[in-house]
């Protein structure tokens, strides 16, 4: 009877055990690489805490060995990291639960990201609204630009600044238009925020918010999202 018991004792605490690993191995996330090249021998990484206000808080020091390696794991929420080398090269990272993050680089310069379709989301993001930006609103700033260095009529520079408004409430839902098209859930949609906009877009941004939600319940940036929802169109 005690050694039924004690084997039924031991078999519930591996289970426990098992549960428990699985659980922090599914919340937690690794950084590794090797980059060449590096004057520090070791990276700073930090959560991105208020994206509206551009807050960070700095959570950990990756050591770098001399080979340039480097490799962490962390049990933390899904949220935007950022991480820096050598005190002037920053990555941003938008990192989910159970992703890999890989960075190499033959220097600081020349770095590839992989291992987090959250992260690419976001610079495929990026590289998109920089295209918007400069084909709808800073064209359009360069034509004024040439105006007024050539004397034009007021009249002209004007009109050119009307339409530089417009193409740039044009180039805000073109971003909404990306982010509904390709982003769903992901945890890039956090950085986006900062720039919605468009009492047009209110239906959309609800769900989306909701979705996230759904998908990422109990997340300090669901409650972010939330919060930045309310108070930018202020219901």
């Amino acid at each position: 009877m005690k050694t039924t018991s004690l084997s039924y004792l031991t078999i519930t605490m591996l289970f426990l055990l098992l549960i428990s690993c699985s659980s922090k191995k599914n919340n937690s996330f690794v950084i590794s690489g090797k980059i060449s090249n590096l004057n520090e021998d070791f990276a700073i990484l930090s959560v991105v805490d208020d994206i509206q206000n551009n807050k960070t808080t700095i959570i950990d020091t990756l050591k770098i060995n001399k080979k340039g390696k480097f490799n962490s794991v962390y049990f933390l929420e899904p949220n935007i990291y950022n991480l820096t080398f050598d005190n002037k090269k920053t990555v941003t990272l938008a990192i989910d639960e159970g992703q890999q993050i890989n960075i190499k680089g033959e220097s600081i310069d020349d770095l590839k990201i992989t291992g987090s379709i959250d992260t690419d989301l976001l610079n495929a993001y990026e590289d998109f609204r920089k295209e918007s930006l400069t084909r709808l609103v800073k064209s359009v700033r360069n034509k004024i630009k040439n105006l007024q260095l050539n004397n034009a009529l007021e009249k002209e520079i004007t009109e050119l600044r009307n339409l530089e408004i417009e193409n740039y409430q044009k180039h805000l839902n073109e971003l909404i238009l990306f982010i509904k098209e390709k982003m769903g859930t992901s945890i890039a949609v956090y950085p986006t925020s900062i720039r919605w906009n468009g009492d047009e877009n209110l239906a959309f941004l609800k769900e989306l918010v909701t979705n996230f939600q759904e998908k990422h319940p109990s997340t300090t940036i669901s409650k972010k999202l939330k919060d930045i929802l309310n108070l930018k169109f202020k219901f």
